[in-house]
């Protein structure tokens, strides 16, 4: 299965994306982000420090069995 989620980062993220990379670890789905033409892995905090750039709209994507529960507990991370 795979489900998608769009949301923004704010010019602070960099607390947000720590969060995000600790969070993704924890499924079993491949998570990643997209935006600018970028594709990141979310369980890579290296792939992640490199992307991290405010953008206008950023995709969460997952892949996988628990695709559903992780693009939804991910996505609060940045409400």
């Amino acid at each position: 299965m795979e489900v998608k989620e769009s949301f923004h980062i704010d010019r602070n993220g960099s607390h947000q994306m720590l969060n995000l990379v600790r969070q993704a670890n924890q499924f079993q789905s491949y998570i990643v982000l997209e935006a600018n033409n970028k594709v990141v892995n979310c369980k890579s905090l290296i792939s992640i420090s490199a992307f991290l750039t405010p953008s206008e709209n950023i995709t969460l994507k997952a892949v996988g069995d628990d695709a559903k529960v992780a693009v939804t507990t991910l996505q609060r991370l940045f409400k």
